[in-house]
């Protein structure tokens, strides 16, 4: 039985596990995918599941002597000879034996859960490149609006940076998401392995993705909050506004402000808005689009590029890991620090013409096919755990 977990929450570590135990079982596997009781999975998900509930926080009932305490302990593992323990493994792997399950290996989204105590071979996803403490702490201030927020943010980062390099030492084989990043954990003798996350495709009944041969070329953004900073829309749009006379589309999927909405439409720009989408609801509109376009620099995988990418679509990105590897192509990358190279990437999308975008868009289905599909991920992750 291979053991995929934990999934507790709506980012990118929660589609992995979800994708993950599914690669597994097209595969033929015997998996198991854990998952908080919160969390809701679609009916027809195929996968074997277990709800699985930790220890409740239960800080806001404590006197205030146990709070201080409690907060003293939270500092105090940071201190570099102060061993963090968490017993998640140990619960989760009894939790299991009473059910009599016996886990042959633990695939896991987030070092947090691992755990040498437990006589099983351990997994753990790799994110974070660069995998050093200067990385995360530059990733505070991007992430941060105001002072709880940046107070939150940093201790996150020194506890994370710890937290990582302690499940990297300790895991059977570590999973990077990118070959870079893989390359330096080895070179700190990490046992580490690229395997790309892969998606699965969804099936819709919704428009075929063909360029108008007359029409403007469909550009699309899309996440939860496309006016959420760290997705970096914001210069992405007003890059397109210095484009006129305007030759192009732009929908944007996902959550947003009004005034963010009125900004965006000041001038007549050629923009529509879906709102937050279901995710059948969403790839049905990315049918109908041609490229993609990717702002953010926090990302440590880019899940929404692989899903536009095995919809036939182009996709334009930052240079910047893991999205140059994920993009592959000079063309449709841009320095994120360089006005005037987005703006002529962009202008170079706008004015290629049809023909010229419908091969470049046949040639990123192929590169999913062959490197992110959901059928390549689970041989990958085979491979890996069977072979390391």
């Amino acid at each position: 039985m291979i053991v995929v977990g934990y999934l507790y929450n709506k980012n990118g570590m929660a589609t992995w596990c979800i994708e993950a135990a599914l690669a597994l079982q097209r595969l033929n596997h015997d998996v198991v995918l854990i998952k908080s009781p919160q969390i809701q999975l679609p009916d027809n998900y195929p996968v074997k599941v277990f709800d699985f509930e930790t220890k409740d926080d239960y800080l806001t009932k404590q006197s205030l002597s146990k709070k201080i305490i409690r907060r003293f302990k939270k500092y105090s593992n940071l201190l570099p000879f102060v061993n963090i323990e968490n017993d998640f493994l140990i619960v989760l792997n009894e939790f299991l034996e009473t059910r009599n399950i016996s886990p042959e290996f633990y695939l896991l989204n987030q070092t947090s859960f691992v755990n040498k105590k437990v006589s099983v071979p351990q997994y753990v996803v790799a994110w974070s490149y660069k995998p050093f403490l200067y990385n995360y702490l530059k990733k505070v201030f991007i992430l941060s609006e105001g002072l709880n927020s940046f107070s939150s943010n940093l201790y996150g980062a020194f506890y994370w940076h710890k937290m990582d390099w302690i499940g990297y030492r300790n895991v059977t084989g570590v999973l990077s998401v990118s070959e870079k990043l893989t390359d330096l954990l080895q070179k700190t003798h990490i046992k580490a392995y690229t395997v790309y996350p892969g998606s699965d495709t969804v099936k819709t009944g919704a428009l075929n993705n063909v360029t108008s041969k007359n029409g403007p070329i469909k550009l699309v953004v899309m996440a939860l909050s496309v006016d959420d900073k760290r997705k970096g829309f914001k210069n992405i749009i007003e890059t397109l506004k210095r484009l006129k006379p305007y030759q192009f589309e732009l929908t944007l999927i996902g959550a947003c402000s009004q005034e963010f909405k009125q900004w965006v439409l000041q001038d007549d720009f050629p923009a529509v808005f879906t709102g937050l989408l279901p995710r059948d609801k969403a790839v049905g509109i990315l049918n109908g689009c041609d490229v993609l376009l990717f702002g953010s620099l926090v990302d440590d995988w880019g899940f929404v590029q692989v899903e536009a990418m095995a919809r036939s679509m182009a996709v334009l990105s930052p240079r910047a890991s893991p999205f140059d590897e994920i993009v592959g192509r000079d063309d449709y990358l841009y320095n994120p620090s360089d006005e005037t190279d987005l703006e002529s990437k962009l202008k170079a999308l706008i004015t290629a013409g049809p023909s010229k975008i419908e091969q470049d868009k046949a040639w990123f289905k192929k590169r999913y096919e062959e490197t992110f599909s959901s059928d390549k991920f689970g041989k990958q992750l085979t491979q890996t755990i069977f072979k390391s």
